[in-house]
């Protein structure tokens, strides 16, 4: 049993790109709102895991990120192909839903991005 909590985010948001550079780096600011998101929870499932690799877990919890450009965090994309192994067409499946969420909602993210601008 996983416990997930999704999570989109965009590299190019004020909050993203004041001092972060989240911008400048493919998947920085998808592994910024994942580490996030272990921390918000980690009283919860009573502590992070830090990995050989130095990546961090929770034990039963993924943070299912993804940026707004449609970079999936690191982690995100390693427990899924995991879990879809066996089925790979529903592995493709899922990735093409995830892309075609993100393509249904781009133009309002840009708008409200434009808007901040402002």
């Amino acid at each position: 049993v996983h416990w997930v909590d999704i999570g989109i985010t965009c590299p190019a948001s004020l909050a993203m790109v004041d001092q972060r550079e989240t911008h400048l780096k493919s998947g920085a600011a998808a592994k910024r709102y994942y580490l996030r998101k272990l921390q918000k929870y980690a009283p919860v499932f009573n502590r992070v895991i830090t990995g050989a690799d130095g990546e961090e877990s929770l034990l039963g919890f993924v943070p299912f990120i993804c940026e707004t450009g449609g970079f999936i965090a690191k982690r995100t994309v390693e427990w899924l192909d995991q879990l879809l192994a066996g089925h790979p067409s529903l592995r493709r499946k899922l990735y093409s839903a995830v892309a075609n969420v993100l393509d249904r909602h781009h133009g309002k993210m840009l708008v409200k991005f434009k808007e901040t601008l402002a």
